[in-house]
């Protein structure tokens, strides 16, 4: 059955699915919901469709980070009939190494970057600043894009594409990356890309940045993105091509929430009304440590009269997520 499609069966995996599920406990808790409703610009995003022609239940779960596992994972949670569950990896999603950031678009498409967690053996730094895609309806990887870097990232800086975000209005899919940056040197960038075309068409020069979310809010659409070297979230205007307009303004520091000076934000995302919420890592350019903080939930609230952001709450991340899709 499962041949057909070049699938690897990985059974008794329970003890790598309970990384799927957080038990976060809420730390900090202000400031009431606001009166308008905003939401970000992924409303159109679907499910793949081959979970479903592999014969994977609703409860089928993907991710990029699954312990144990190299690549990309679909995985079938435990029940009471299969108390083991499963992990089901199609033979291309282990061709990058390591995996970090990935998203969905308006076809069910699944996009994803390489990045070099622990190790440059299946992450050559070289090899970083790419993107895949993973087809919907086939699940087959292949190479989708390779953005062009001001400099090739080294063994001083593995990194390359660090974050994703997709905006259903136009069909864009952004990509955040450092390659090439080093200790004194910034010239990240975070690219717009067509996927009608699949061709960069916009970029923005001489920005670190890790985690990305688009938003549009009372004063139109915005990029939001977190510094790879600071705690701080700033964000960029966007036109109705999805194209940056004027410079970056700072929205908030994670110096003003205690115990987050030294973290950074990734994995910017608004998927209810009024709340951006994002995870908080340490970052310094280096490759991850076993001992490194899980970090934290944070969410915010959007005020549209000030077209700003509040904290709301910060919850302990009790277990590692599976990624930043």
């Amino acid at each position: 059955m499962w041949g057909g499609v070049g699938l690897l069966i990985l059974i008794g995996a329970a003890a790598g699915l309970y990384f799927w599920q957080g038990d976060p406990s809420t730390t900090i808790i202000e400031t009431p919901a606001a009166e308008q409703t905003y939401i970000g610009v992924t409303e159109c995003r679907r499910l793949p469709q081959f979970p479903t022609d592999w014969g994977v239940s609703s409860r089928g779960l993907i991710g990029t980070t699954l312990q144990g596992f190299t690549g990309f994972t679909l995985s079938e949670p435990p029940t009471e009939a299969d108390p083991d569950g499963e992990v089901l990896q199609h033979e291309t999603w282990d061709d990058a190494g390591m995996l970090g950031p990935y998203l969905l678009d308006r076809n069910g498409n699944i996009f994803t970057a390489p990045v070099p967690l622990t190790s440059l053996e299946l992450n050559p730094p070289a090899e970083q600043n790419k993107l895949y895609l993973i087809d919907s309806e086939t699940g087959e990887m292949s190479l989708f894009l390779e953005l062009p870097a001001a400099q090739t990232p080294s063994t001083q800086n593995p990194f390359g594409v660090l974050g994703l975000a997709y905006d259903c209005e136009t069909n864009s899919l952004y990509a955040s990356s450092v390659a090439g940056s080093g200790p004194t040197e910034k010239v990240g960038r975070i690219y717009q890309i067509d996927l009608d075309s699949g061709e960069v068409i916009n970029q923005l020069e001489g920005i670190d940045a890790i985690g990305i979310g688009i938003f549009r809010g009372a004063e139109g659409k915005r990029l939001y993105f977190g510094a790879a070297r600071t705690p701080q979230l700033f964000s960029i205007a966007l036109d109705e091509a999805g194209a940056f307009v004027s410079e970056p303004r700072t929205e908030f520091s994670l110096s003003e929430f205690p115990g987050l000076l030294n973290q950074r934000i990734r994995r910017v995302t608004f998927t209810r009304p009024n709340e951006m919420e994002f995870r908080t890592t340490e970052f310094n350019f280096s490759l991850r440590i076993a001992s490194q903080p899980l970090g934290q939930v944070v969410t915010m609230t959007y005020d549209p009269a000030a077209d700003s952001w509040t904290l709301l709450k910060i919850d302990d991340l009790a277990l590692p997520d599976m990624g930043d899709g």
